[in-house]
């Protein structure tokens, strides 16, 4: 009976030996089983499967966030201006006879603009009334260096009113002039001659626009 009974305990000795080691080897991590060989089983529950996804996801987005930080962080190519920029704004101007008088209404200012060309080579510059003095727009010569510009018979590019115009003495001074409302502003000058006004030589003056709006004439 001893025997028996000492069998008995030493079995159970062993089992309990075998369940420890089991027990050693097993880790319990969700969703994954270690066996005693070291073989891995992915058992996914459906829970799972919606975490991995929502990982992949994220994973995804990271990775993109990533790439536009540093497409941004990269510096952007500089824009350059055209080659008569100091000389190209849009003017408030008033036209006055040889006698120094206005050949416009008193109070009147048109709304004028000059111009880079499409060449963009500096040494060419439009020079439009916009219809608001006498309806012109030629290309004038310009100086960028010195902010002077001026033409010699130029042909107008009016539709149906092709007059021939002649630009002497224009020029632009920095902060020489005032606006509406007394703040600095660029001036433009020029004596211009119309062709179906000859012999008259007109001289066109103002100061370059502000865009304030209380600083518009119209």
């Amino acid at each position: 009976m001893r025997r028996v009974k000492n069998r008995m305990m030493a079995t159970h000795r062993v089992r309990q030996a075998k369940h420890t080691n089991q027990r050693r080897h097993l880790l319990p991590i969700p969703g994954f089983l270690i066996t005693q060989d070291t073989e891995l089983e992915i058992e996914l529950s459906p829970n799972n499967k919606i975490k991995i996804l929502l990982m992949k996801r994220i994973y995804f987005l990271s990775t993109v966030a990533t790439f536009i930080f540093i497409s941004a962080c990269q510096k952007k190519p500089e824009v350059g201006g055209t080659s008569s920029q100091k000389m190209a704004n849009e003017w408030w101007v008033q036209l006055f006879d040889p006698s120094g008088a206005l050949a416009v209404p008193a109070g009147y200012h048109g709304h004028i603009a000059t111009y880079n060309s499409s060449t963009n080579n500096g040494t060419e510059l439009w020079v439009d009334d916009q219809g608001e003095i006498w309806d012109f727009k030629v290309k004038a010569t310009a100086d960028p260096n010195n902010l002077t510009f001026s033409a010699n018979q130029a042909v107008s590019v009016i539709d149906n009113y092709n007059i021939k115009v002649t630009i002497t003495d224009g020029k632009i001074i920095e902060n020489g002039g005032l606006s509406k409302n007394g703040v600095i502003t660029d001036s433009i000058y020029m004596k211009i001659e119309f062709e179906d006004d000859p012999g008259t030589t007109y001289v066109l003056k103002g100061h370059g626009r502000t865009r304030f709006a209380e600083d518009d004439y119209h």
